[in-house]
């Protein structure tokens, strides 16, 4: 399918891309939970919630 005004991939976007079908979705990889991801971030970036 080609897009009207599309703008080649730098090489680097092509060599991400392609890892997709390796790894899956994306999920998989990295938690999408707000609260799992502010209980890891919290106390590796000196974080503080009130």
């Amino acid at each position: 399918m080609e897009h009207a005004g599309h703008l080649p991939r730098p090489d680097w976007v092509r060599r991400i891309n392609l890892f997709g079908a390796a790894v899956g979705d994306p999920a998989r990889m990295v938690s999408l939970d707000a609260g799992e991801m502010l209980a890891v971030a919290t106390p590796a970036y000196s974080i503080t919630t009130t």
